[in-house]
């Protein structure tokens, strides 16, 4: 009687044994479906919140491109800009050796008359009707960069004098012969401007750099408005040392073109 009192309370253990193995068990699937549900919903959350951070930095990429696009295009004409010319030519000051090229000043004649006899959203609409022809004439390594107001500077890659020569009586055709439409209203337009090659004539460019290069087409554009407009007067080349030329280059043309020391031409429209 008393062995098999025994046996009945070594079975009641074993069944307790067994049970509180089965409880222990099944506390330990619910803690690992528990953790695997908890890495799951962790990993859900990392996959959402890389694709935001992601979605986030693509946005932000686009819109840095956007800003770099807009702080180097005009806003009216969608041409380059003039911080676009600084920045190509402070990447130019870099190189080695900087390719050849040359400098047109445009500006369009009468444009503060077309303002005032038809209206600013005239001016605009010649602005861009010009920007649309001075671009489709220039090759693809070429700029068209709106430099201020009713200014154009093209920016071009013809070694060839007279391949600019046909580009500057071209331009100056296209511009004149058709005339620009806006609301019912026929605008005539004409241009004038002043061209220079950089380097000119063979003069270093840290002696002579792009801008004080640039001042002289200034000038040729300035005696092409009061010589008559309609006209590109181009500075191709010195005829005397840069030494004795240069004072006149920074500030009297005309007295350069007076006293012989620069080669010069005008082509008209």
């Amino acid at each position: 009687m008393k062995a098999q009192t025994q046996r009945i309370t070594i079975l009641q253990q074993q069944n307790e044994l067994q049970q509180q193995l089965l409880e222990n068990k099944q506390l330990q699937q619910r803690i690992t479906l528990l953790f695997i549900l908890l890495m799951s919903l962790a990993a859900v959350m990392l996959v959402q919140l890389y694709r935001k951070v992601r979605r986030s930095n693509l946005r932000l990429r686009e819109m840095n491109k956007q800003l770099e696009y807009q702080s180097i295009r005009d806003p009216l004409t969608g041409l380059f800009n003039r911080r676009a010319m600084q920045e190509k030519m402070a990447k130019r000051h870099q190189e080695p050796q900087a390719e050849h090229c040359s400098l047109l000043l445009l500006d369009i004649d009468f444009f503060k008359h077309i303002n005032d006899h038809y209206g600013h959203a005239a001016g605009d609409a010649v602005l861009v009707e010009i920007s649309k022809r001075l671009s489709a004439l220039c090759q693809e390594n070429e700029l068209v960069i709106r430099w201020g107001g009713e200014e154009f500077l093209l920016v071009l890659q013809r070694p060839q004098q007279t391949a600019i020569d046909d580009l500057c009586q071209t331009l100056l055709r296209k511009v004149s012969e058709l005339p620009v439409e806006f609301e019912g209203k026929t605008i005539p337009v004409t241009i004038s401007g002043g061209f220079i090659n950089l380097p000119f004539a063979g003069v270093p460019e840290h002696q002579f750099n792009w801008e004080r290069v640039l001042q002289v087409a200034d000038m040729a554009l300035y005696l092409s408005k009061v010589n008559g407009r309609n006209q590109i007067n181009l500075v191709t080349g010195l005829r005397v040392p840069f030494s004795e030329a240069e004072p006149h280059l920074q500030s009297d043309l005309s007295g350069a073109i007076r006293e012989q020391m620069i080669h010069y031409h005008t082509i008209a429209g």
